[in-house]
This record gives C-alpha cells, structure tokens and sequence, in this order.
C-alpha cells in the first residue's frame, strides 16, 4: 500500500476569509487577557511581593552601568539598571534569585537570601559559549551547536543608522553577499547572496523567517531596523536542511523585540541624516561640449559617406551653397552675440556674427541635490510575569538624492505573552507596515534620471528666465535638449522630468501570528502556530505629454496582493540523564500563497490634468490590459535529534519530507536528512589544563536542501494566442507555448561543511573558520524546444553549479584598561562559483542581449556573472593605414583584437569572457572603543576581483554628440595624439558610424576598500529629569572609497540591470550611491 506523507489541496474561496475570521478570534482573546492581566486580577495568583533595590557597577572601571538586565530566575520577571546603574524590583519572595546580564560582561546569579538591598560588581568577558542562539523550530546554546550559524544581536546591528534590515546587516557576516542597487531610498532591488549563487534560473535568495512566519515577503524593505532584536543566518546544511526545500540558499531567523516583565519602560531612537554625493560623475561643461561639437563636425567626411548637415551649428563648417536654419545665430534663447575672439571658441552663425552661450548648467547638481532623513522610532514595554506587553511604532522618511524621491515608511506592531496556566502559555502579535515611495527615476529610454543627467546639454536651464523680450517663447519653460537640435531629440531635462513625473509605489502589508506553547511534561512540551502575512501594493505613474512626446503622455496602474497563511505544529522533548543530553523536535507544517495582479496603462492624453487618476481620459486605440493570478501550498513533516555525550560529543540529525504542489504528480514529494558531529576539545581532560584556551570545537556536516522557486504551474502545458493573417483577414490564432512535464524533479543542493571556533584567554579573543562545498544538480532550467517540433519552452532538470569557499571570524578584545577598552571584529570570505553541467547539449547560454550583442554568457567551467565582449587593443594609428583597411576602419577608429584572424571583426567569435561581476573575497573591519562615558567605532570593507561593466562608456564616449559626453571624451584620437582608447569625435546625428560594443574598456575593476561607518557617542551618566538612559551620537556612512572604478559606485547596477539576480554589476547610469551624516538620540525613560 503506497503511504501519502502529506495532502495538497486549494482552498475554497470561503477559505481565506474563515481563516481571518479565525485570526480576528484570536487577537480579540489576547485583548481580553490583556485586560484581565494589566487591569484586573492576574491570571496566575502571585504571592507576597517584595521590593528588592541594587546598583551594579564595572568591575573594571567602578562606574555605574547602566541598561543591566536584572531578571528573576527561572521567570520573565525582571528589569534594567537605569544610567546611575541602579534598579527596583518586584520579586515574589527574598529568596529567590536574580540573574544579571550585559552583553560584554560575565553573567551573575545572586541570591537574594533574605535582603532587599544588593550590590553587584560585573566584570567583562567576552566568552559567547552560553549566548542563546535562534535554530529552525527552536534555540540552541552557542557551546552546543554542530551547524554553521552566525548571530548578530541589536547591539551590534545598529552600530550605524540604518533605514533597511539590508543596511544594518551588510558586511557583519561572513559568507553573506548583499549589493544594492545604488541610493535610492528604501534600498532599491537588493541582491544577496549566503555562500554564492546555486542556481541559474531559479530564485537565489536565502528564506526569510520572521518571528516564526516563514517567508516573509519584503522583509529587506519593510521590517524596522529598529524593532529587531537579534539575525541569525544558518549557512550550512545541517542548519537549514529543517527547512527542506525553503532552506536550500540559506535561511536568515529575525526575531523581533517582545514586552518585558517588570515596570513599564519607554525607549525613544531618532536621528536625522545628511546625504550628498560620494562622487561626482564628471560631464563636460559647455565650454568642453562646445569644443567636442566643433571638432565633430570638423571629422564628418572623414567618417560618413553621406553626411547630413541639418545639425551643424557652425556656419562656417557648412558646404558651399548650404543654407542651414540650426546655426548659433537661430538660438537666441540660447546663444548671445559677442564679438570676435572673445570667447574661446569661434561659433559663427549664418549671420555672420559669433556667439558664446548664455548658460552653463551642470545638471547633476541640479538632478541630486543634498537629501535629508529622519528617523523615529518609540517602544513601549511593561507587564509582569503573567502578562508580558510590548508595543512598537516607527517612523522614517528616507529622502532620495535625486529631486523629489522618498521613501515613507510607517511601522506598528503589538505583542503579547500570556502565562494562562503552569502548563500553557500563549504568545501574540500583529504589525503593520505602511510604505510610500516615489522614485521618479524615468526617463524617456533606458538609463533612468541618472543618463539623463548625463547627456542634458550644459548649454541648456533648467528653467528659462521669465524675460520675454531676451528669450521669447521660452521664457519661464523647462530647458529640454531639442531647444538646441543638435542631437537626439528623446533626452528629456531631469529637472523638468523630476518636477512632472509622478511614480508612486504603495504598499501596505499585514502580519500576525499566535502561538500555544503546551508544557505536557517536564520534559515534553508541544508548540502549535498559526500566522499569517497580507499584502498588498499599488504603483501609479504618469508620464506628461513633454516628458512622453512619442506616446504623447502615459498613465499605468498595476495592483498586486498576496496572501500567504501557516499553521506549523511540533513537539519538543527535552531529557539530560547522567552524561548523556538528548533533544527530539518532530513536527508537521502546512502553508499556502495566493497571488493576484492587474496592469493596465493608457496612452495619448489631451491634457495633464487628470494623470493616472483617471486613467481612462488616455484615447490610445489599444489601451494594454492583463490580468492573472496563482496559489502553491505546501505541506512539511520534519524531525530533528540532538544527542550530546558529557557536552564533549555532539550529534544532530534532521530530516523533512515536503510536498509541494508546483511539482507534478510523479515527483510531488522530496524528502531532504542532514546530519553533523561536533567535538567540544576543551572538555576533554587534557584540554582541561590548558589555561589559555577557554574555548576549542571542531564540526563536520553534510546535508541536501531543495528548491521549489519556480513557477505555480510551470509543469503543466499552455496555449497561447496570436493574430494570423490568412489572404487578407486577421485571425486569432492558438499554439502551444509551453509543455508539460509532470516528471519535473525538485532541485537538490547537497552541502558539506567543516569547521572550527577557537577562543583562548577567557575568550578574548574568539576565532572560527569554516570551509564548505556545495553541489546543486538538476537544475530547474526552461529549456527552448527546437522550431522543428513546436514553439515554446519546457521546464526541465538539466544542468549542475557548484560553490566552494572559505569563511573566517575573528574577535578580539583588542586591550582592556580601567575606563577604556578596544574591540576589533575581522569577518572574510571567499567563495568560488562554477558551472559543471549546463543544458542537455552543454552550449553556452548568452544572455543580456543589448548594444553590440550578449553581454553576458553561461559557460561550462565558467562562474556565474561572467561579462562577455571583444578585446579593445586601442585606437588605429595614422601608421596602420592599411591594417584599419583591411576591417573597414580608418585611423582614429577603435580597434579590437581579431582572435579568429579571419579578417573581419565578428563579435561572437571574436568575444570572449573579459571577467566576472563577483568578487573573489570580502574582507570587513571593525574596531570598537570607550572610554568611561564616551563610545565610538569605525568600520571599513574591503572588496576584491570583481569586475563591472561599465555601460555608461556607450552613450558617455563611444557615440559623441548625439548628447553630452563624459569628460573623458577629451581624451579621444587626434593627429596629435593617437595613443588612446578612445576613437575619433564624430557627429553621430551627421550620418557618422561609430563603433560600441560590450569590449575590455568597458569592464573595469570593481575592487574597493570603503568607509564603510563611523561613529561616535556620549552616555550621561546621571539620571537627569527621569530619564534613565540618555546617548548622543553622531555617525558618517560611506565616507570615503578607494576604488579605479570610474562610475558612481563599484558596486551594484542600475535598476534596469538589478533586475538580473545572476549578474549584479551591470552599470547603465545607476543612483548614486551617497556619503551620509546622521545626528541621533537614544533614551530610555
């Protein structure tokens, strides 16, 4: 008889709204506990409570310590030490005994035994050995573990202002690779990456689980920085194997600050941020695109055969008996009369007369201004050992660099936990975030606001001043590029586009959760969660009719929702009996995702009035419609063991078993083991001896995740329809666009690690490294049917990537004096990527097909990311006459290696791979210090290897004059000096070719080493009008980077190119990236 693990249905429509329904109950009994616990009689009768009153002070120092946690043991009741490092408490009896705790510092247990008044002294140490690490399904102390896993607490999380969990996050753990975009504000698209890229077209990104939601949606982007108490990244196998065909990029655990037991304490965060630019991008002026126009049209005979004079603004260029109305003397908006030799260049209009211009604008002021943040951010904690209350609220305005973008956020969430019974407690929360962001980074073309910054002529206001008589019609316009007709008409002004442009993005997103936690014995207890995560977002845009000349204004609204529901039920059995430690977690999980879009857009507007709020004032004939929607569920059954031999053994072994419905009915199932063995060295008798060594853990493990990220539905067949013309009618027509494949397999990636920790001289300093294989084989790829059989595509396994690398930690307590003290954390890594199997035939994949060709190319034994192009050996010489002939080609032409050598330039077979976009190791520094009252630290990142192509070369420098240029341009072929990289200036809007192609001087070297923070601070250390804790800082973000990349930033893409997960730096005039000040406030009342 064939055994079904699981059961995958959908969901009748009645459904969803019982579940909400089911939710809404559920919060409404936690508002009544809520009640009963704060303001009527306590669930659980407490007994006699006495007041207990201490002071804690630095063993080191002797100064007063404030934000000590002060806890009950064996409860959640507790407090913290305020800034004259004392505290008041409410204990039970004086017989218990309190534990006290800061993050630094050696724990203490007292016991009260009978007094109401303490002392305590808290000496440092930096051993993490007892620290509490987040686990799938669970917790783990640090000494115990046998995975790969690295935590990073509030603390170090926020050692710099951040307005995104990827900001906060960046460079603090070895083995994580997070690029973003560029500037924008929110964060942009955000890559990133948990020990290299496993898969070629399937998602790359590691699973989020936030407070237990698995999968959360956005949390980059949405979760307050602010309201996180701790990340912990599984990395290996052994970690993430319990969560099956989620776990196979890495999973990132976020477990969000909760209320405390004890008085109710109030903690405000703000700060306000100045941003400018890192980097200038430096376009020529107009005295330098004057010169560049000039020596153009100087050169058109010599590269156009049949040249068109229409653009030439110099009388005196033009041939005999030409008459031209687009001289200097026909742009008196522009251009004023002045007299012979008086400006540096003779522009001679068909007057007669010469001319200079009257503006000299440099648009990239004008377009990213310095921006200005804030960010607010208040909890709200009290309750007692019944009933634990927390609330947390945010604000944050993220002003972009670029004119007139932001991005809004609200966050709010609740929590609850409720001690309803010795055997049963129940845990709650809701929050909601709120998001607006308007990024108004459009222009007519690809390139974004940044390109048209770029190409904007100088000579060109933002504005024409309102003086009719000077400048006619044009007074008090826009300045746009076609008011000077010399060039492409599609660059559209920055300003103007910045000032009229409207894109907004609207999200709001809804998630909950409760959770019975069942103590059915001392050992055994049993945990049943059910959450829910609701979103739902809206982008609205209208181009205006000056802005979209080609579609004459364009509005587009598209609406998206999901909802995404779990309930994961497991128990838990927890038994130690003489030298032996056993803990046993089985449980089953179910989940489902629902999905909904609509777009639409509408073109040819008779006015701008209406933009996209009445979309339907558009009077395109064909106004774009679609719609579709999709749902996947899930279903789990997991399992995990740890055994441990008097705590020098450590064994632990997981297995899950799921079933998901993008699969077809032959493979619906996967089933995924784990397992791994760690050996506590120290505990060992002839460690015992070794009086320096506080710490030494050898782990091995191996395991096989899967991946699920594809498509709902890609296993089944589809038709799709077309217009037919038969004789002289259109019919609709329908072909097959995709196959089915119900074989379709899950994709594996099995894992080996091994690793070590080291921590000598009571942990002072702390060292692991760890080394990793992994292997992903068959790959989920759509695979292109030959034409002889069919159109369309079929998903398929073909193809496997592997990725080895090395992961190194180290921490020190660098020195530790009375009053000071200096800490330094070095993370590094490397990891290197290959492709060992692609498609059944094993042919290169060429993808990004742009200018010149495929930039970028999947190969067999190559990484992934690698850029492709030809060789740029130079320009022709005046001495290579014949050479440039014999390719069509003249001196002062590019000229590029012929590796065929079969006389003619092919870019295929003459292109090669030039370099890969990712780097080949990360290096991140950071050192800490204090002394007595005063904080501070600096952190700096260091980048090697990678390459980036830099796109901007295209439209900067190859072609000249269809619009600005970079200043580079001035370093282009002349007769006087031919030794460069850059061809010849020619007015490509004359009838010129120019030759561009993805080439070796377009790639460059991403390597850096960035000002990553810097900060420091100020603690009063006396309590001043009720306030118990009161810090200052002052911080600098990006402040500085050594780089020869000549663009913005060596890292990131712009937002076209960012959407391509496999190749991160592809470099068509991305945001830049700004160098930040931020003043902030910390206070605890």
């Amino acid at each position: 008889m064939k055994v079904k693990f699981c059961f995958i249905s959908s969901f009748r429509k009645g459904d969803k709204a019982l579940l909400c329904l089911n939710f809404a109950m559920t919060l409404v009994l936690s508002f009544i506990l809520n009640l009963t616990a704060v303001g009527g009689n306590n669930i659980i009768n407490d007994l006699q409570q006495v007041t207990v009153r201490g002071t804690v002070t630095d063993g080191t120092t002797g100064d007063p310590m404030a934000g000590v946690n002060v806890v009950v043991t064996g409860t959640t009741t507790g407090t913290i030490t305020d800034a004259s490092g004392a505290f008041t408490l409410e204990v039970p009896n004086a017989s218990v005994t309190l534990h006290l705790s800061f993050i630094g510092y050696v724990s203490q247990t007292v016991p009260l035994g009978g007094r109401t008044t303490i002392s305590v002294v808290m000496q440092t140490e930096l051993s993490q050995l007892s620290e509490v690490v987040v686990v799938g399904y669970g917790t783990q102390a640090r000494k115990d573990l046998t995975g790969s896993i690295t935590s990073v607490n509030a603390e170090r999380l926020l050692d710099k202002p951040a307005f995104n969990v990827a900001e906060a996050i960046s460079g603090k753990i070895a083995g994580v690779k997070i690029i973003t975009a560029g500037g924008q504000p929110g964060g942009g698209s955000v890559y990133i990456r948990v020990r290299g890229t496993n898969s070629i077209s399937t998602n790359n990104n590691p699973l989020f689980v936030v407070d237990g939601i698995v999968g959360v949606a956005n949390a980059l982007q949405i979760l307050n920085p602010n309201d996180i108490q701790s990340i912990d990244v599984l990395k290996d196998a052994s970690a993430t194997a319990i969560y099956g065909a989620r776990g196979s990029n890495g999973v990132i655990i976020i477990t969000t600050k909760r209320g405390l037991a004890g008085a109710m304490q109030v903690e405000y965060n703000g700060n306000y941020t100045r941003g400018h630019r890192q980097k200038d991008f430096v376009y020529n002026n107009a005295e330098q695109f004057l010169y560049v126009l000039e020596q153009s049209w100087r050169n058109i005979k010599k590269y156009s055969t049949s040249q068109s004079w229409s653009m030439c603004p110099n009388a005196t260029l033009l041939p005999a008996g030409y008459s031209s109305n687009t001289t200097y003397s026909d742009f008196p908006h522009l251009f004023e009369k002045v007299p012979a030799g008086s400006y540096s260049l003779p522009l001679q209009g068909r007057d007669g007369n010469y001319y200079r211009p009257r503006f000299d604008t440099n648009w990239e002021d004008v377009t990213f201004p310095p921006s200005n943040s804030t960010n607010h951010n208040i909890s709200i904690r009290g309750g007692s050992d019944a009933a634990r209350l927390g609330a947390f609220f945010g604000y944050t305005l993220n002003d972009g660099l670029l004119l007139n973008s932001y991005f809004n956020r609200f966050s709010g969430k609740i929590t609850g936990d409720f001690k309803l019974t010795k055997w049963l407690d129940v845990s709650t929360q809701i929050g909601v975030s709120k998001n607006r962001n308007r990024t108004n980074d459009q222009s007519f073309f690809s390139g974004g606001i940044s390109r048209a910054a770029s190409e904007s002529f100088p000579v060109i206001p933002k504005n024409y001043p309102d003086d009719v008589s000077v400048y006619g019609a044009y007074a008090g316009r826009y300045g746009e590029n076609t008011d000077f007709p010399v060039g492409e008409a599609d660059c559209q002004s920055p300003w103007q586009v910045s000032n009229t442009v409207e894109t907004l993005t609207l999200r709001s997103q809804f998630t909950g959760d409760i959770t019975l936690n069942f103590k059915i014995t001392p050992d055994l207890s049993f945990k049943s969660n059910f959450a829910i995560d609701d979103n739902t977002s809206k982008y609205n845009q209208y181009q205006g009719i000056r802005v979209s000349r080609a579609t004459q204004g364009m509005a587009v609204i598209n609406t998206a929702k999901s909802f995404y529901w779990q309930n994961e039920n497991y128990f838990t059995y927890i038994k130690s009996f003489g030298d032996h430690s056993f803990t046993g977690l089985l449980g089953l999980s179910w989940s489902q995702y629902k999905w909904e879009n609509d777009n639409m857009n509408n073109r040819w507007f008779f006015d701008d009035f209406y933009g996209w709020h009445n979309i339907a004032v558009g009077t395109y004939a064909k106004p774009s419609v679609s719609s579709g929607d999709g749902m996947n569920t899930l279903n789990s059954y997991f399992a995990r063991a740890n055994y441990g031999y008097k705590g020098k053994y450590l064994f632990t072994i997981t297995g899950r078993i799921d079933g998901s419905s993008k699969f077809g009915p032959n493979s619906k199932y996967g089933f995924f083991p784990s397992g791994s063995f760690a050996w506590n060295i120290t505990e060992e008798d002839f460690a015992k001896n070794i009086t320096t060594l506080s710490n030494l853990k050898f782990r091995v493990s191996v395991g096989q995740t899967g991946n699920q990220e594809i498509g709902s539905y890609v296993t089944q067949a589809f038709l799709s329809s077309a217009n037919i013309a038969l004789g002289e009618s259109v019919y609709t027509g329908l072909y097959p666009s995709s196959m089915a494949n119900p074989d379709l397999k899950w994709e594996k990636t099995t894992q080996y690690n091994t690793g070590v920790d080291v921590g000598v001289y009571r942990d002072r300093i702390r060292f692991s490294i760890d080394a990793y294989y992994k292997l992903t084989t068959d790959m989920l790829l759509s695979v292109p049917l030959p034409y002889s059989t069919t159109v369309g595509s079929v998903q398929d396994n073909y193809g496997s990537v592997s990725n080895r690398g090395l992961e190194v930690s180290l921490s020190t307590h660098t020195i530790q004096r009375d009053h000071f003290n200096w800490y330094t954390d070095l993370t590094w890594s490397a990891n290197k990527n290959r492709i060992e199997k692609l498609g059944p035939t094993g042919a290169d994949i060429r993808r990004n097909s742009w200018v010149g060709g495929y930039n970028t190319i999947l190969r067999e034994g190559e990484p992934i990311g690698c850029i492709f192009g030809l060789n740029r050996l130079g320009t022709y010489s005046t001495q290579e006459v014949s050479l440039a002939a014999r390719y069509g080609f003249s001196p002062g032409d590019v000229k590029y290696e012929d590796r065929d050598n079969d006389g003619m330039i092919s870019f295929y077979t003459d292109g090669d791979i030039l370099g890969c976009t990712l780097p080949k190791w990360d290096m991140d520094f950071t050192n800490t210090f204090d002394y007595r009252s005063f904080d501070a630290s600096i952190s700096l990142r260091v980048s090697y290897g990678a390459k980036k192509e830099n796109r901007t070369n295209h439209s900067g420098e190859d072609r000249q004059v269809m619009d600005n240029s970079k200043n580079r341009v001035l370093d282009a072929w002349r007769p006087d000096h031919q030794n460069t990289m850059i061809g010849q200036v020619r007015p490509g809007m004359g009838g010129s070719y120019y030759q561009t192609y993805p080439d070796t001087w377009w790639v460059e070297d991403a390597s850096f080493i960035r000002g990553e923070g810097a900060t420091i601070g100020y603690t009063f250390s006396k309590k001043v009008l009720g306030i118990n804790r009161l810090r200052v800082y002052a911080n600098a973000k990006n402040f500085f980077v050594l780089t020869k990349y000549s663009g913005y930033d060596p890292e990131g893409s712009d937002n076209d190119n960012m959407g391509d997960s496999l190749v991160p730096g592809m470099d068509f005039y991305m945001y830049p990236r700004p160098t930040e000040y931020t003043f902030g406030v910390n206070v605890i009342f």
